[in-house]
């Protein structure tokens, strides 16, 4: 059984992107989803937060989405037929309702590693710290494949 056939594109602010709305896999894990662990601060507090801080610098993970790897047995639910042709997704694409918990989780997960003495707080694929020197927090998502931009 293959979830989805159809398609639509976003448009950002840099390129468009295909959103593939796999329905009945949404459908089906949609009460998973409420147990889930990994909850997302809401955008409010983390703005409350960084009000304290004396220098903000904001960082933006390029294709965040895109960055992370899918499983052999992640990749055969996501199958797409277009133009009567099968592809499958090695990275995670957009329109799974799970994509945000995975990437809220590999975000917790690089955060945590920095065990810095500075802030870092994420929403998302944005990054707000008020580390002195970002380059360094920069080299941190660089290693696990997670580039970022410096946001002015």
């Amino acid at each position: 059984m293959y979830l989805t056939t159809t398609y639509y594109g976003v448009r950002g602010s840099k390129r468009a992107r295909p959103v593939f709305p796999f329905r009945k896999l949404n459908d089906e894990t949609v009460q998973l989803l409420k147990d889930c662990p990994v909850r997302q601060d809401p955008l409010y507090s983390i703005l409350d937060a960084t009000r304290g801080y004396g220098t903000l610098k904001l960082m933006d993970v390029s294709d965040a989405f895109f960055r992370i790897r899918t499983g052999p047995n992640l990749r055969q639910i996501m199958t797409v037929f277009i133009d009567g042709q099968r592809f499958f997704f090695c990275n995670l694409p957009y329109g799974p309702n799970f994509s945000p918990f995975v990437l809220l989780a590999c975000m917790s997960h690089i955060c945590t590693t920095a065990k810095s003495p500075y802030n870092i707080k994420y929403y998302m694929d944005d990054v707000a710290t008020d580390h002195p020197h970002p380059q360094q927090l920069q080299q941190l998502f660089d290693k696990y494949h997670f580039p970022t931009t410096l946001v002015d």
